[in-house]
């Protein structure tokens, strides 16, 4: 229940009754002001024997900045760690580290680089004897939301990380530090921005159609917001394979933090259809992208054969088969003694192998299936 509020209808202690006892303690209430600039104080006289709150509230319509004033006497008995403050745990140092990496990442695509970032906060900075730099309070603005998680409050953490000499004052190496946490991976994201690329011609003929499906998205004559890019990598690809990050920032060619028609309609074009073929017959891959296979698998099909070399004496991986192949049916032929495995990385264990103690299709036994796949070994 409230101990002092200005409507007598919630506590004894009110606008219209402003001194009284609660628990043994004197309590003054200055009333409630509504005239600009606003000052209310509540004091009270004696050893609290219980904990409180102050609360604060601000009926204006956009967020207005307070001052608080205090002053007393000591706390008795004299707790540890002092009140305000709360023990930096393992989870909470844990909570800081993905917080200030989802800041990070926040900060690289609303500005180009982190001197551009500090001089954009410039607002909410202080001296502090030499030093400039962000107070505790401040930070809480350029921080972004007030998130808790369990009884962390998600940015009071992220002030702490941040505040590597724990002095109170972030300072602009240590706020560059922060803005540097994600790392972005080019090669990475390229790969991903691919993956959505493909995903989107197979699922829409033409760059338009795709475009007009994700018009839900677009917020703003600028495009797609980047916290929305995520429902767009959803869209296209639900497994959620898609680093929506590293292809957002991928895109986003002119930083300001959306995604524009010519930048979705660049996503798009990314994947180039199989066309021309290499010198060996097999389906070239995307200028974008290397070669690292025997066989470049086209997602329409194909058929072929390649020659290679196996070192003597040696198993080594002949061709990675990816997820998703249709009716796929592979084999060697060579001079020499050679054998062939079908192993599952993921599982850790073979599907074919001549030997029954390795896998259950074997040279004994032939045919079978795993996960709902047939397969058959010629032995």
């Amino acid at each position: 229940k409230y101990v002092v509020h200005y409507s007598k209808n919630q506590a004894t202690i009110n606008d219209k009754s402003r001194t009284g006892t609660y628990e043994g303690v004197e309590v003054t209430f200055s009333g409630d002001d509504r005239t600009s600039p606003v000052t209310e104080t509540v004091a009270l006289k004696g050893t609290l024997p219980f904990a409180c709150s102050l609360q604060v509230q601000n009926y204006a319509d956009d967020e207005a900045e307070a001052t608080m004033t205090f002053s007393y006497a000591g706390v008795d008995p004299c707790p540890s760690p002092p009140p305000g403050c709360s023990i930096y745990t393992e989870f909470a140092s844990s909570l800081a580290y993905e917080a200030i990496l989802e800041w990070s990442y926040a900060q690289q695509v609303t500005y180009i680089s982190a001197e551009v970032a500090w001089e954009a906060w410039s607002g909410q900075m202080a001296m502090v004897g030499k030093d400039e730099g962000i107070m505790w309070a401040s930070f809480r603005k350029v921080f972004g939301n007030d998130t808790q998680v369990s009884d962390v409050t998600l940015w009071m953490v992220a002030f702490r990380y941040l505040d590597t000499d724990n002095n109170g004052l972030i300072v602009q190496s240590e706020f560059e530090s922060g803005y540097r946490a994600y790392a972005y991976d080019a090669t990475a994201a390229t790969q991903y921005t691919l993956m959505l690329s493909t995903s989107m011609q197979v699922t829409y003929t033409t760059v338009e159609e795709a475009w007009a499906s994700v018009q839900t998205y677009v917020t703003s004559e600028s495009g797609i917001f980047w916290q929305d890019w995520d429902e767009v990598c959803k869209q296209f690809s639900s497994s959620g394979d898609i680093d929506w990050k590293a292809s957002f920032m991928y895109l986003d060619l002119d930083h300001d933090g959306y995604i524009s028609q010519a930048e979705f309609e660049t996503c798009y074009a990314l994947y180039e259809k199989p066309g021309p073929h290499s010198a060996d017959g097999m389906t070239l891959c995307p200028n974008t992208t290397y070669r690292v296979a025997h066989i470049v698998f086209d997602c329409n099909g194909a058929s072929g054969s390649q020659s290679f070399l196996v070192p003597a004496k040696k198993m080594e991986i002949a061709q990675e088969i990816p997820k998703g192949a249709v009716d796929l049916q592979v084999g060697i032929t060579a001079n020499v003694d050679m054998d062939i495995f079908l192993y599952d990385a993921k599982a850790k264990k073979y599907v074919v192998h001549y030997s029954k103690n390795q896998a259950t299709i074997n040279d004994k036994s032939r045919t079978g299936t795993y996960e709902g796949v047939e397969v058959t070994f010629s032995g």
